[in-house]
């Protein structure tokens, strides 16, 4: 797949600065339309086993719907209200490897009428260091048939408690019918305070 030419929309923004920022870039309708991405964004959906991302959401196709799980609400919620105040979001968050712990910053700009321009770029990048759980099934398929992935973390939920263990070997190889959530201690870090903020507004 081509990188496609800039829209007009991003007018104001250095065309070739854009196209070659090592961050993924991708600019986005308030709806979720894809107009346009940079070169960063399909590397890194190749880096994180994702190839086929780019040509199965590539300009028209909606970003939301490479969001799975609970995430999908947030940041829908999250682009309409960076476009109806015209103000910038700013998110930490991670997407480890099975050997790396990534923290990246994710950035959504205001870029026109119903435009955003979002950006992910990798912040740290460090040997993951916690113990790692063996691909048992028994022990994180849940009588639903289903392995539950947290979508930020990669931690899988065991089947007989709330407990998430890191489980290297389903990162980088899902198991079958996985499904995606979000474990408590990412939604309070790095979801709660927006929410918080929102709900006193």
């Amino acid at each position: 797949m081509t990188i496609p030419a800039l829209p007009s929309e991003l007018g104001a923004f250095d065309a070739k600065a854009l196209a070659d920022d090592p961050g993924s870039l991708v600019a986005i309708r308030d709806d979720g339309t894809i107009l346009w991405f940079n070169a960063g964004w399909r590397r890194f959906a190749g880096a994180n086993g994702g190839d086929d991302v780019p040509d199965r959401f590539g300009v028209g196709a909606s970003y939301f719907e490479a969001i799975s799980g609970t995430l999908r609400g947030f940041y829908e919620e999250v682009v309409l209200d960076c476009a109806d105040r015209q103000e910038p979001f700013e998110q930490q968050y991670e997407c480890s490897s099975p050997t790396s712990r990534r923290t990246f910053r994710m950035r959504v700009l205001p870029a026109g009428d119903h435009v955003l321009l979002v950006s992910h770029s990798l912040v740290v990048e460090e040997p993951v260091e916690a113990a790692a759980s063996e691909p048992l099934d028994d022990a994180y398929r849940a009588p639903t048939g289903l392995v539950t992935m947290c979508s930020n973390c990669r931690r899988v939920r065991r089947a007989d408690q709330a407990q998430w263990d890191w489980v290297p070997a389903w990162v980088s190889n899902q198991p079958a019918r996985v499904s995606h959530g979000i474990c408590a201690l990412c939604m309070g870090y790095y979801y709660g305070a927006y929410r918080a903020s929102r709900s006193r507004k």
